[in-house]
């Protein structure tokens, strides 16, 4: 603690002072302490390594050396003269700097560096010792050794570090930050004496205790702090408990834009008034500063700041109950003194506090508020707080004068000191205005610059100084890290990007949403960029590389596209605030009167587009404030990620493209430009679009003529068409027009609903202020996730989920601990966190006997790695209800001794909780399973039960297997009964069958025997198994599942973890049908696309048909049975938007795409038609191409769309997909965003299409027939 409390001296209390420059002779300072005293002093001395030479370190080591022998022969016991010697060694390696080897912080050091290091100094004594050649040459060997055992460490460790931050360098902060301190590498500080207020030095622990104990007592119980007495608690009863009702009602209260919450304290809001600022009136401010705010909150005064806010009966005595007789003490080391009462202050550490401490600030401003502030549209702001960071704002000197006067005095009266000597005037404005700010008569000084919450604030009102500062810091970062990881050649490229997005571009861009992005700015970015870049591949300026070529070889893109798709994010959020919220009023409102501006109309409130000539001078300092080229910038705030497939999405080519950088293209750039936005155009009608475009007739493109050329390449016809046969002028759509097009589409045709529409998309203020919907709103609506082809309302969990678990779909994986294939791959926690991040509900643990008495989990009797049982249990606890809180299914596959079956449960007890269900729900009998609702947020564990014969034996119980694929017939690699070898028997634990409530595995004993048994047993199936039943016997099946659970799994000979159609199973009800999650394709989109409705949760209700016990429904003969609606599906293949490259090796390669439309479902329905192909466009190819299909059960049909590279030689490649099911599926005019094989989005690449449904007059065909199409 010495030297802690620098920052309390100079106060009005008598308290300890810290002399910085009064540094003493640690030596000395041993003579000063007295026997108790010297250890406490040693230890607790805040003393860090210095910078010497080798010969200082070792004379300062040994005089404190000689020092602990002194004092051991003058010690009275051996115990204290060992803690002497102890102490006094450990304060003599930090002063000397000495370290004992092996710090924590050295990463890369380990027991391999620790003997390569100590053969070297071995190797040097041995050299000083005998001074012979051969001595030499072994020191310089081990040296030689040393050096590579140390490099060698240092870049495995960057490496492990750059795998981290690519993986999520987002929250591997930790490790992040512990690098940092180590390239840090400390700082040099130094122990301070301390003094008493009088000037006496206080070498005793207890006398420095003391005077703590006085200051402390004096700050936190001031003389004049009101009474604190219990708040009355009016009608509430002693007995009665806070309801959730109350505790909602306060939170809106407190955060409703009354207090000074979130919408008021951001930096960033800041810079938008500070962008505003800059061509609108001047504004002067004050930064004040608050003397330990949280240690002087008045406790009495906080309770009826409370009740103000309606903070009232058992929810106040709530709070108060908190501190209510409060006691504190201080404790120095070991010495520690008496309890004494706390009247004010705040906890420490308590979430509550910063709540309270905003409402209690929130008084004081309301209070303080006059008529000054800066006045935005209907709004005035007069004050900015974040926590105890104030800022007063008023248009003139003599404002907010007044305004200070009243905040200080209403600061005096809660009881907050303000500290007057660190309050700091500015004047934002162009020119030079003087702030004559006074507090007791003295002048504040007035600051050019002043950094509030990490943003850096100058008197111009702008932001260069702030960009040149963060430059300036990422820089820093760079010379940091310049020899350990930069030029580093052991380190690869990819790690050192990593390291590069996580760690510099952070640094360079903190706060760029509101940049002003001139063309100074834009080069000093570029620059700075590109100087880390180019070290990381070895260049410099002198080797004359592009910059486009490095960027094109790291695969990294220009920094300054991620800095407008962050400002184009921000100015979004701000765009779509709903009215009321503070950053949403100040970015539609004027600030103040402009030139030439009307005063009558001053206050209105007025939109991005600035209408009228009166507010040009507005219009033309906002788009200089959003930047260069943001001319669609309204339009692309309607939508993020509308804006990556229009204009933001062909800039960024169009940047790449231009090879000179000279923000022109010529035609050769052009052709450049096509070809990597994939798309082939005739030469004669490349040219003349080219020469059309060019108005200035110089054979060059200029930004204006670019846009121009851009707009006439991403035109929609098949829209306009749309459009312009709905709207009855060809301009705009009115509102019953928009009905109209709404009722043909299926959706609510209702004026309301197009009113709606019409507010949400239509960016034009004159149009929608007369509730007209143009083109380009009409183009935002179909492009919008509002018209997406699946259903926006199965996003959400819309199903009954109190049904039993028999009656829904569960997604399940199979071996899910593994990444690869079932012989060689490798078992991993990370394709748990995938699936279960997928919704997955049923996972599948293979436990077998692990070393040292822990179980382990792997594909047995193979090649494949092992993952400890223990660190799977702790992912899953992790991940289990992150994306969906229904019941995960825990499948083992239990192949573990009775010992460490016991460690099996006792991990699941210990590790997953309350989570784990260890017992039925009701003691009643069980008729039917549970429902997911009432399992929400449970854990079921699927395995072998001892029955009641078998428990009665306990351990001696045994059975000859209890996995899985043996219970229902495995598939997998032979058994020792089948290699003719005698079974072992197997046992299981008592403490694991305890853990098997409601999915007990059985050995499936035929439909009629099943039918008998408790709805709780399960039975596995192999998929040929389930196949063969499937056809002997459908309807049985499908009788078995509406009562029980059946769980699927791959045959044993898919070595290479393929799948099996799922569709199959899913026809007859099958719960737990159970894929490779790791293998993509066909089936894999399947089990997405079955999946998908119902929120994503993992569980999906079945048909009605497949949960009746008396269902006379079989998928092998749907004839007007159960389920039959015959419907008439036709799908109109448009167009497709943005197709991606597939073969980027060959340069010239254009996609020649054609679309397959895929129905999966009962044998009498699957069908799949096709599109002809479009050679080499991948841009914008049209089909306009119908495609029929007839389905009998479309319950149970799902609609795959399949997007195809057509290959005259080979297999055509796969461009992308996107399946769902037939109910989730929406007519009319729609886009369809394509995924990828591992079911990431694709974007921007759409389908657009035209969907038709008819559910009559449909005749039946045959299966013949359907099966002779197909």
């Amino acid at each position: 603690m010495l030297g802690r409390r620098k920052k309390e001296a100079g106060s009005q209390n008598e308290q300890p002072k810290a002399c910085e420059s009064k540094s003493i002779d640690p030596l000395r300072r041993l003579d000063l302490l007295d026997d108790e005293d010297v250890c406490v002093m040693l230890q607790g001395s805040k003393m860090v390594k210095v910078r010497s030479s080798r010969w200082q370190k070792d004379r300062i080591f040994r005089l404190l050396e000689d020092c602990v022998t002194v004092w051991c022969e003058s010690s009275k016991t051996s115990h204290k003269a060992k803690r002497r010697q102890t102490s006094i060694r450990s304060c003599g390696r930090k002063v000397s700097g000495a370290g004992c080897g092996g710090n924590p912080q050295t990463q890369w050091w380990t027991l391999e560096v620790r003997d390569a290091v100590k053969l070297k100094k071995e190797s040097y004594r041995a050299w000083l010792a005998r001074g012979t050649p051969e001595a030499a040459e072994a020191y310089r060997q081990a040296k030689r050794m040393a050096a590579g055992v140390v490099s060698e460490a240092e870049t495995r460790v960057w490496e492990e570090f750059g795998e981290a931050m690519e993986k999520d360098y987002r929250t591997a902060s930790g490790k992040f930050w512990q690098t940092v301190r180590c390239l840090r590498r400390g700082k040099q500080l130094s122990a301070n004496t301390v003094y008493s207020g009088g000037g006496e030095l206080l070498a005793s622990t207890g006398d420095i205790v003391g005077w703590w104990k006085e200051y402390f007592e004096d700050l936190l119980n001031p003389t004049d702090t009101p009474s604190v007495e219990e708040p009355e608690a009016e009608d509430s009863e002693v007995d009665s408990f806070i309801t959730q009702a109350e505790v909602t009602e306060v939170v809106q209260q407190l955060l409703g834009g009354k207090a000074p919450g979130v919408d008021e304290i951001r930096p960033e809001y800041l810079k938008v008034l500070e962008g505003s600022w800059e061509f609108a009136q001047p504004v002067h401010m004050c930064f004040v500063d608050l003397e330990k705010a949280f240690d002087c909150v008045p406790h009495g005064i906080l309770w009826e700041v409370l009740w103000e806010y309606g903070v009232r009966g058992l929810l106040l005595r709530a709070v108060w109950s908190l501190y209510n007789q409060s006691r504190s003490l201080v404790r120095i080391a070991s010495c520690k003194t008496d309890l004494f009462p706390v009247h004010v202050r705040l906890r420490q550490g308590c979430p509550l506090s910063p709540v309270l401490f905003i409402v209690f600030m929130d008084r004081i401003s309301r209070r303080s508020q006059g008529l000054e502030g800066v006045r935005f549209g209907d709004h005035r702001i007069s004050s900015l707080i974040f926590a105890d960071d104030v800022v007063l704002l008023a248009p003139s000197s003599l404002d907010l004068q007044h305004a200070l006067g009243r905040f200080a005095a209403e600061c005096e009266v809660a009881g907050i000191r303000v500290n007057t000597s660190k309050f700091e005037a500015m004047v934002l404005d162009r020119k030079k205005v003087a702030c004559t700010l006074q507090v007791g008569g003295e002048l504040l000084p007035q600051m050019e610059e002043f950094k509030y919450l990490g943003v850096l604030f100058t008197s111009e009102g702008r932001m260069d100084r702030e960009i040149d500062r963060l430059i300036s810091a990422a820089a820093a970062v760079m010379r940091s890290m310049y020899w350990s990881v930069v030029v580093k050649e052991e380190l690869s490229w990819k790690a050192k990007l990593s390291i590069y997005q996580s760690i510099y571009v952070p640094t360079l861009t903190y706060g760029h949403e509101l940049w002003v992005m001139t063309e100074r700015i834009r080069s000093r970015i570029q620059e700075a960029e590109m100087s880390f870049l180019r070290r990381v591949v070895g260049r410099s300026l002198r080797d004359r590389v592009r910059s486009s070529v490095t960027r094109e070889e790291l695969g990294v893109q220009p920094l300054f596209l991620h800095i407008e798709r962050g400002q184009l994010r921000w100015l979004g959020h701000l765009f779509r605030m709903p009215p009321g919220r503070l950053p949403g009023e100040v970015f539609w409102a004027c600030p103040g009167r402009g030139p030439g501006e009307d005063p009558g109309h001053a206050g209105e409130t007025m939109s991005l587009g600035w209408p009228g000539n009166a507010s040009g001078s507005f219009r033309k300092s906002w788009r200089k404030c959003l930047g260069r080229g943001r001319k669609q910038c309204i339009s692309l705030l309607q939508h993020t990620e509308i804006s990556l497939t229009s204009d933001t999405w062909i800039r960024s080519y169009l940047r790449r493209a231009d090879l000179n950088q000279d923000g022109k293209m010529s035609y050769d750039e052009v052709q450049h430009l096509l070809q990597m936005i994939n798309i082939d155009l005739n030469e004669q009608y490349a040219r003349t679009l080219f020469k059309k475009c060019d108005r200035s007739h110089d054979n060059r493109l200029d930004p204006v003529e670019i846009e121009e050329f851009c707009r006439e390449l991403m035109r929609r016809p098949e829209l306009d068409a749309v459009f312009r046969h709905y709207s009855s002028n060809g301009c705009v759509l009115s509102t019953l027009e928009l009905r109209d097009f709404l009722g043909d589409q299926g959706e609510g045709a209702t004026l309301g609903h197009a009113q709606k529409l019409i507010h949400t998309y239509e960016f034009n203020d004159w149009a929608q202020k007369n509730l007209f919907m143009t083109q380009n709103g009409f183009t935002m609506y179909m492009l919008s996730n509002e018209n997406d082809v699946f259903n926006p309302d199965h996003t959400s969990v819309y199903q009954d989920m109190t049904r039993p678990l028999a009656h829904y779909y569960i997604s399940s994986s199979h071996n899910t601990y593994l990444t690869k294939d079932q012989v060689t791959g490798e078992s991993s926690t990370e394709p748990y966190i995938r699936a279960l991040n997928q919704g997955c509900r049923c996972v599948e643990l293979d436990c077998w006997d692990g070393d040292k008495g822990e179980p382990v989990i792997y594909h047995g009797h193979t090649l494949t790695s092992k993952v400890a049982f223990k660190e799977v249990i702790e992912t899953i606890a992790q991940y289990a209800f992150k994306v969906s809180p229904y019941p995960l299914i825990l499948s083992l596959e239990n192949h573990c001794s009775v010992e460490q079956q016991a460690v099996m449960a006792q991990h699941l007890r210990s590790i997953l909780g309350s989570a784990l269900l260890s017992k039925p729900l009701s003691d009643q009998t069980l008729n039917q399973l549970p429902s997911p609702e009432e399992l929400k947020g449970r854990m079921l564990v699927k395995a072998r039960k001892l029955t009641g014969q078998l428990e009665k034996l306990g351990s001696s119980a045994s059975f000859s297997s209890i996995s899985d694929e043996e219970i229902g017939g495995s598939n997998k690699s032979p058994s020792k009964k089948e290699s003719g070898k005698p079974v072992s028997s197997s046992k299981i634990s008592p403490e694991l069958s305890e853990l098997v409530v409601y999915c007990r595995s059985v050995t499936f004993p035929g439909f009629d025997a099943a039918s008998q048994r408790p709805t709780s047993e399960m039975s596995s199936f192999s998929e040929n198994e389930a196949l063969k039943q499937i056809k002997d016997s459908g309807n049985l099946f499908v009788r078995h599942n509406s009562r029980q659970l059946s769980r699927v799994y791959p045959s044993g000979q898919r070595l290479q973890s393929s799948n099996y159609d799922p569709q199959d199973m899913w026809n007859v009800g099958c719960q737990m049908v159970a894929l490779n999650f790791q293998t993509p394709g066909e089936q894999m989109d399947l089990n997405r696309g079955r999946f998908l409705p119902n929120g994503r949760c993992g569980y999906v209700l079945k048909p009605d048909f497949l949960c009746q016990p008396n269902s006379n429904f079989n998928p092998e003969n749907t004839g007007g049975g159960p389920g039959h609606i015959p419907t008439q599906l036709t799908i109109r293949v448009i167009s497709a938007q943005q197709l991606p490259k597939i073969n980027t090796d060959k340069r010239n390669s254009i996609v020649d795409p054609q679309v397959w439309v895929e129905i999966h479902g009962v044998s009498i329905d699957k069908a799949r038609a096709k599109t002809h192909r479009i050679n080499n466009n991948g841009f914008n190819p049209r089909w306009d191409c119908t495609l029929s299909f007839q389905l009998q059960v479309p319950e149970l049909a799902l609609v795959r769309f399949v997007v195809e590279d057509h290959d005259h030689t080979s297999k055509n490649d796969f461009v992308g997909q996107f399946t769902l099911p037939f109910n989730s599926l929406r007519t009319g005019y729609r886009h369809i965003h394509l995924l990828k094989a591992d079911g990431s989005s694709l974007s921007p690449a759409t389908l657009f299409i035209h969907v038709k449904v008819t559910r009559r007059g449909v005749p039946i065909k045959t299966v013949s027939e359907r099966m002779g199409k197909v």
